[in-house]
């Protein structure tokens, strides 16, 4: 049984010795008869096949003939370093050399993992921060700005109460409102900005492991078949025997 496959053949007719050649035969059990139909008979074996011993010579000889001469495909991916089983199909290899593709993907963005997750986490903290401080800062401006209405109004209900008070306390409060305002744009703005890095980082890593999957996907164009040549262990013969053609006439 040659790599999973089932040769039949037949060498006919006989002559002097064996054909060196074998016609292929599709033959069941159910096809042939155990003895010859009424009133026919079994023609004689040449001479240099009628014992035993020269049948079990004949049937190492199919063995060594089918040695020589048969081959059997094989689907190799040398870029992967992988090589069909005896009788794998062309889609259950495909099907190894994508498992084996995955892998490399998965160990080599693996690779990339702990850097990008330091560079992430890293960007987290910033960010969480940065939205701290701006919630911090409208808090300040929302506060000076009420501080700064209430300065108003007293410094108007001054005028009006014979009271006389400094307008240099409503620039004060005027100038700390800008300058908590100013903060908390700033404060946007680096927000803006690490939220863009993030972005690019994402980015970054999408595209990596893009190409990282183009490179391997790749190596699936590289499988072939190649014919090799069958070992003796791959062929067993199943069964040797004598088959009697029927004939209409005595020959």
């Amino acid at each position: 049984v040659p790599l999973g496959q089932f040769l039949k053949g037949v060498q006919f007719p006989l002559g002097g010795g064996l054909p060196s050649g074998s016609i292929e035969v599709d033959l069941a059990a159910a096809d042939l008869l155990p003895s010859p139909p009424d009133g026919g008979r079994f023609a004689p074996l040449p001479p240099w096949m009628d014992e035993e011993r020269e049948l079990k010579a004949l049937g190492k000889r199919v063995v060594d003939e089918v040695y020589r001469s048969e081959t059997a495909g094989m689907w190799v991916n040398p870029k992967l370093r992988l090589y069909g089983r005896a009788g794998e199909s062309r889609e259950d290899f495909d099907a190894r050399v994508a498992a084996a593709i995955e892998e490399r993907i998965d160990e080599e963005v693996a690779k990339l993992k702990d850097r990008y997750t330091r560079k992430a986490d890293r960007l987290e903290d910033r960010i969480a921060r940065a939205q701290e401080k701006i919630g911090e800062l409208e808090g300040v401006v929302k506060s000076r700005r009420a501080e700064e209405m209430v300065n108003v109004a007293e410094t108007v209900w001054s005028f009006f109460g014979g009271r006389r008070r400094s307008l240099t306390s409503v620039a004060s409060r005027r100038r700390q409102v800008a300058g908590a305002q100013d903060r908390l744009a700033r404060a946007k703005a680096e927000l803006a900005r690490l939220e863009n890095d993030a972005y690019e980082l994402e980015n970054e890593l999408a595209e990596k492991v893009a190409a990282i999957r183009e490179k391997h996907e790749r190596l699936a164009a590289a499988t072939e078949e190649r014919r090799v040549r069958l070992e003796k262990s791959d062929i067993r013969l199943a069964e040797f025997g004598v088959l009697w053609v029927p004939v209409s006439r005595r020959l």
